[in-house]
Formats: C-alpha cells, structure tokens, sequence
C-alpha cells in the first residue's frame, strides 16, 4: 500500500513537472505546405484534404473562386489559428474578425472581392479544418452561382461555432440577384411552406388582429407588406380582413424583379394586392402613407445598420402601426431547422442555417429599435424560433381618433 502511495506521488510529481516544462516552452510553429492546393491560402504541414467533403470552382464571368476545402489533422487549435494569423497578411489577405467559442476559432478574412473563413475545430482524434473562400457582395453581387456554393458540412461547421454573434459577412442563396429562376421559385415555396406551418403567417395574423378589430368596417385599410417574397402573407392579411367584413389594399413591396414576377404567378389575379419594386430601406412612400406595415423573415438577411434603415423606414411610412417578424439566434433553434431540414435540397438546407445563424437576439432587435426612436415597441417571442416586434402609433386610432393606450 504504502509502494503505491510512493508511485502515484512520484507520477503525480512527473506530471506536474512536464505540464511546467510544456507551458515554458515555446509554441510550436507550424510551417506551409508547398503543395498546399489554394495558393494564396497555405496551409500547414500535418493536415490532409479530404477530397470527397471538398470542392472548388471558379465563376467564368468574374473569375472569382468558390471554395469549400476541409481538412484533417495533428497540430492544435490555438497553433493552427497563429498560423493563418500569421500567414495570409503575407498573401494579401486582411483580417476582419476572429471568433472562439466552445467548439472551435473561426478566422474572417477578406482580400478584394472574396472573402475567406478559416473554421478550426477539436476532434476526438483529429484537429478539423475548414476553409471557404466565395466572392463577397463588394463584387456587385450575383457573381455567386445558386446550388454550387458551399459544401453544406463545411459551411454548417463554419457558421454555427460561435452563436454569440451575427455572421454578417455570411450570405444566402436567395440573395443572389443573379439566382437561377428556378431554384429560386423552389425558395420561395420552402418560405411559404415555413410560414403557413411553422408560424411565421400566425405571428403576423395575430398581432395585426386585434388593431384590425378596432377599425371601423366602413373605412378601407392600406397596408405596405416589404420584401414580400411570394406575397402569401398579404393573401393571408387579406383573407383575415374580408373574415372581419373589412375593404383592405395591400402594397407588396420587393427589390428584385424576378421575385416580383413569381409573385405575381403565385397570387394571379387579385386586384386588392398591388406589387411594388422598391427599396426597404429607401420607401418610394410618403409619410404616414399607409396604415400599417409588416415585415416578415427579411432582416436577418441585413447588416444591423441597413436592419436599423428598414426599422426607421417602416416607422416612417405606418401612420397607425408596424409589425416586423424574424428569426430568434439560439442552437436549439440550429438544431430543430437543422433536423427539419436533413432531407431537403441543399439550397434550403444551408438557406436555414443561415437564416438562424444571422437570427437577432432579443437585446439586439430592442436596441436597434431604441436606435430609430421606437423605444416603446413591444417584443413577442412566438414558437419555433421566431419573434414579433410591434409598434403602435401614440395617440392614434382607426379614423384618427385618439387612443388612451399605447402599443399592441
């Protein structure tokens, strides 16, 4: 008993000791691999492609590269990440921001139009690398190809390390100007799909409601839908207004034409809709223009200062009140769209994560809000994963008469 005791202290004593030995020493560095296959993104000896989770591709028209690498390795996080820290400044990359959370370090570079992100994760047995570099909107947009993007494991990697913050620089299909009409199409039906079943038409209906059943039946109703996508929500606000024997008109508002014409395909011929090309965040609208305004799932697609411009745009244009509906950031939220999505196409599988992932906060959407002057919005979360921030004009009313109360 007492020969153990001795032993465990002596290998207690060796342990301690090399620890102390090891945290003296300098880190190791890493140094390239010559036949590393992007050039200008070295990467260092002791990793390996995995070819079959790889892909690259230049786009003919700009000569802009898409490229979503993954790699396999020895070396640790913290030496792997120095490394590209110390590596790509050298072939003209800039760092923009570098993250760290539980699971790994994610590194954003960008150089001209594309932009690079270095995702370093721990294994079991190995150190996984991600490198995905995809021309950036600086570039003018629609140089990304719709489908042949991101491998949707690196990306998932990618994006989903660190939910503490808003990937803003990440982008999604849909987004793309130059999007194939077809694929595009099938977007918007996955969005209605979202909506008609996972709440996203309800957190709009039942926040608009109540104000609707105040109104007089002999006043018609305008309203302002912004990025409207396919304008089933306006179909949906428009069936609920003639169940209230209310006259409502309804703008349909979309900055892209080829949204617009699908729209216009999906509501067919219904007078009491009107679509309209424009900007969110500059309304081709007067002020107080419009009784109501309602925005559902578009800005989670913004920065925080274009989100900021539609909030205040919106406020502008809505003479009685506004309703904007999004995206709740969280991993439970990640992993219930990531599990309802597993069997889908891979345009709907990555669109939702990265719809999550740019998903607001609560005390960021409040903040923002405070920021254009609707301090005394009301916050509403609603189920799976989705929010309503609603704001009433003071001291107004169906008609234009007072009100004695303030807000949803």
């Amino acid at each position: 008993m007492k020969w153990n005791l001795k032993i465990a202290t002596a290998l207690t004593g060796l342990t301690v000791m090399a620890t102390l030995a090891g945290c003296s020493s300098s880190p190791t560095v890493l140094i390239p691999n010559p036949r590393s296959p992007i050039a200008d993104v070295p990467v260092p000896e002791g990793f390996h492609i995995v070819l079959g989770k790889s892909e690259s591709t230049v786009v003919p028209s700009t000569g802009l590269r898409i490229v979503n690498e993954y790699y396999k390795g020895s070396p640790a996080r913290l030496t792997t990440a120095r490394f590209f820290l110390d590596n790509l400044p050298g072939n003209g990359w800039k760092l923009r921001e570098e993250t760290q959370g539980s699971g790994g370090i994610t590194e954003f570079f960008k150089k001209g139009d594309e932009d690079c992100t270095i995702t370093i994760r721990r294994g079991w047995f190995h150190t996984h690398l991600y490198i995905i570099i995809t021309p950036n909107h600086a570039s003018g947009g629609g140089t990304r190809h719709p489908g042949r993007l991101h491998n949707h494991h690196a990306c998932s990697a990618a994006i989903m390390m660190n939910l503490a913050t808003r990937p803003e620089h990440l982008q999604e299909f849909m987004d793309d100007p130059g999007a194939d009409v077809g694929e595009l199409d099938r977007g918007l039906a996955f969005i209605r799909f979202v909506n008609r079943r996972l709440g996203g038409t309800h957190s709009v209906l039942s926040t608009l409601r109540p104000w609707l059943m105040q109104w007089p039946k002999d006043s018609p109703i305008r309203l302002l839908d912004i990025a409207t996508g396919s304008a089933d929500i306006p179909l949906a606000m428009l069936a609920m207004g003639k169940n209230l024997g209310l006259t409502m008109r309804i703008a349909a508002l979309d900055l892209h034409a080829a949204t617009l014409r699908l729209a216009g395909a999906h509501i067919g011929t219904c007078p009491a809709v009107q679509l309209l090309r424009g900007d969110a965040m500059r309304l081709p609208l007067a002020d107080g223009s419009v009784d109501f305004v309602t925005c559902s799932l578009f800005l989670h697609h913004l920065t925080t200062p274009q989100a900021a411009m539609v909030l205040r745009e919106m406020v502008r244009v809505a003479r009685h009140g506004w309703i904007l509906s999004d995206l709740v950031r969280s991993r439970w939220a990640l992993a219930a769209i990531s599990a309802m999505t597993v069997f889908s196409p891979r345009l709907h599988r990555h669109d939702a994560r990265v719809s999550v992932a740019k998903g607001w906060k609560r005390a960021e959407i409040l903040q923002i809000a405070s920021d254009v002057g609707a301090d005394t919005a009301t916050y509403m979360p609603h189920a799976i994963a989705r929010f309503v921030l609603a704001g009433r004009r003071a001291g107004r009313r169906a008609g234009g008469r007072a009100e004695g109360r303030r807000g949803p």
